[in-house]
């Protein structure tokens, strides 16, 4: 028992050292830096403020490592160091371009796999590059297709919990060169799992780092941060709805894993095919859902029967009125509007009290109202698409 714990302490500690985490923590923070500079070019305000994409994604990220690392080493998920090695490398790549949506485990994993044996054969000249190559080559398919279902698994859960809060508004220009809003999902999370890696892997480069003797062999605990990632925009239907549907194809392509990880139990052909399976079943998912999206008309545009709601500012006079996206103000003090100048005309005619005539996602009618201060009526916190210049 006290080698696991020393173990587990120093997998620990030693996850701070992995440079993975730091790039994590800049790419969330740049990620946040050019959403706000988006914000404040097409909407005149930032909506979150630089650290939100970091904040909201460390928490549940590091929870699900840990839960999830029972199942991991439960099972006995082994993976060979050098593997885990181009895993992280491939993830870090993509990271360091802001490709995030190439950072869904379906692709890292199955990529790398499937790099690592193409490369088999192949002398690249380089020594190291040729051992880590021949190193990765050892794994079990099992073990890989079990971590793959393991990510996957948790990409759906992150993606669900974060639906209501994950995507930020946008304005762009429709097919018909009219404003519209649009909201994009772009985040990355860090999942750190820990893993068992056979043999003396890691004391290769950390002679330091204590072993485990478990039957006939050896292996090192260690905490991996692997990563996960989205990139999608949706146009035509609120932000939650596009990314439940995510989370329903996402779970239903981990089902089909799951399956086929167990027969690869005993067939490693049947491995490989759930691994290119992943790959292009993740690809499929997002070329649909983008193509569906294309094709329908957009939420967040004009409507003749008044303005769509693109978003609503945190702690604003909105927010405390349960303004939500996507809802349709028709009235503003007992006026009809149909543009963004006709609403704030419509908030002058009481400079001491809004009322709102909302009909809600649901289609349903409701009012919404609230006492406004010397103004406040311009800072409502209500972000609308707003006319084309050329009509205003």
């Amino acid at each position: 028992m006290s080698t696991w714990l020393l173990e587990i302490g120093t997998a620990l500690g030693k996850l701070f050292v992995h440079p993975f985490v730091y790039v994590y923590v800049l790419c969330s923070i740049l990620l946040g830096y050019i959403r706000m500079g988006r914000e404040r070019k097409q909407l005149s305000v930032r909506v979150y403020d630089m650290w939100y994409e970091l904040r909201t994604t460390i928490g549940i990220g590091l929870v699900l490592g840990l839960l999830f690392s029972f199942v991991t080493v439960g099972i006995g998920v082994v993976i060979p160091f050098e593997l885990l090695l181009v895993i992280e490398t491939l993830s870090i790549l993509a990271a360091l371009c802001l490709f995030v949506r190439w950072l869904s485990p379906a692709y890292t994993i199955g990529i790398a796999v499937l790099l690592v044996i193409l490369l088999k054969e192949v002398n690249v000249g380089i020594g190291t590059i040729n051992d880590i190559i021949a190193g990765a080559n050892e794994f079990h398919v099992t073990g890989v297709v079990v971590l793959l279902v393991v990510l996957l698994m948790i990409e759906g859960i992150v993606l669900k919990r974060g639906a209501n809060n994950m995507a930020t508004p946008l304005i762009s220009t429709s097919n018909r060169g009219k404003r519209v809003g649009e909201y994009i999902a772009k985040r990355i999370w860090m999942i750190p799992l820990f893993i068992l890696v056979p043999g003396e892997g890691v004391q290769a480069i950390a002679s330091w780092w204590p072993v485990i003797p478990l039957g006939e062999g050896t292996y090192s605990l260690v905490f991996v941060p692997f990563a996960i990632g989205i990139m999608q925009k949706m146009k035509s239907m609120l932000p939650h709805v596009g990314i439940q549907k995510t989370v329903t194809f996402v779970w239903m392509l981990t089902a089909v894993i799951g399956v086929l990880a167990i027969i690869s139990y005993w067939s490693t052909l049947v491995g490989l095919l759930a691994l290119s399976i992943a790959i292009i079943g993740r690809e499929a998912i997002s070329i649909v859902q983008h193509i569906q999206d294309e094709g329908k008309q957009p939420y967040f545009s004009s409507r003749p029967n008044g303005i769509v709601i693109l978003g609503v500012l945190p702690n604003s006079a909105a927010s405390k009125m349960k303004l939500q996206i996507g809802e349709v103000i028709t009235k503003a003090n007992g006026v009809a509007i149909q543009t963004e100048q006709q609403f704030y005309e419509a908030l002058q005619k009481n400079r001491a009290f809004c009322k709102l005539e909302v009909v809600d996602i649901n289609n349903e009618p409701r009012f919404a109202q609230t006492a406004l201060y010397e103004g406040e009526h311009h800072e409502l916190g209500i972000l609308l698409v707003g006319e084309n210049p050329e009509w205003s």
